[in-house]
């Protein structure tokens, strides 16, 4: 099947797609081999390939575009991704920028349920002086990761740690952490699952393909917060912090669940999105 850009435009609007538009160049560039430059300069070429029409019929499903696509940019930095990781989002940019603000020199970070690993590997690319230490559960996703590390060119700045944060993930840490003589973080960061349960089944079609790990944060969505602030604080150093990215509702229940000074940052929609704990 052929398309212009307006037509397949069109079609994704109809889809429900809300940006189109830059949807269509995506998929025309990437399985057409063009730059956007022609796509522009020639709105009513009609453009074809085998692969634009697969791609085309699968977006229209409401598969993300990042999964089809097969890597997406974040924080400057390109990153593989499939359906055994969450795809990397704006949002999650704060989160970086506000720890790459407290962050001391040749300081060592521990990023739990690191997934595609683009929290950690992005202060690595940002700060070469930083060294990192990323758990995830899914073995799929550490792969990922382990593969978007030397992607990157900080492989041999990260160590990527298979372990269940909820579970065993406390005790491997500290094994970790004593066999790389390592005795406490400078920061923990983390983009935990946070979106309550029963509101999974509410959220955008796209959703239902992201791995259901990534982001199910239990009853209230304060599951992975509690078990971290609890259970992770005593890795960090005297003077260190705790920087969670968070729903946009979320920010008094995440702050009430530590007694230490917490700070809320907001994005550029002025929703509330990091928590930044001080220890």
């Amino acid at each position: 099947m052929t398309y212009t850009y307006r037509e397949l435009t069109e079609l994704l609007q109809g889809r429900g797609i809300a940006d189109a538009r830059s949807e269509a160049a995506w998929l025309i560039c990437r399985f057409c081999g063009v730059d956007r430059a022609a796509i522009l300069t020639d709105k009513h070429r009609k453009w074809e390939s085998a692969e634009l029409d697969a791609a085309v019929c699968r977006r229209c499903e409401r598969y993300p575009l990042q999964y089809i696509i097969g890597e997406w940019e974040f924080f400057g930095c390109t990153f593989r991704v499939s359906e055994d990781c969450l795809i990397p989002r704006p949002d999650t940019e704060i989160l970086v920028e506000e720890a790459l603000k407290i962050l001391p020199q040749n300081a060592v970070l521990c990023d739990l349920c690191t997934g595609s690993g683009c929290i950690a590997i992005s202060l690595l690319k940002a700060r070469p002086d930083l060294r990192a230490v990323a758990v995830e559960l899914s073995d799929k996703a550490v792969d990922i990761a382990l593969e978007n590390a030397r992607l990157n060119g900080v492989d041999d700045r990260l160590i990527l740690l298979c372990a269940d944060v909820l579970a065993d993930g406390v005790d491997k840490l500290k094994s970790l952490m004593k066999q790389e003589n390592i005795t406490s973080f400078d920061a923990i960061v983390s983009n935990p699952p946070y979106i309550p349960t029963e509101d999974i089944s509410t959220l955008e079609p796209e959703l239902a393909f992201e791995p259901k790990m990534a982001l199910d944060g239990g009853a209230d969505g304060l599951k992975f917060y509690r078990d971290i602030i609890k259970n992770y604080a005593s890795l960090v150093r005297s003077g260190g912090y705790m920087l969670f990215e968070i729903g946009s509702d979320q920010a008094r229940d995440v702050c009430a669940l530590t007694e230490c000074e917490a700070v809320v940052v907001r994005d550029l929609g002025g929703n509330d999105r990091v928590v930044k704990i001080s220890l």
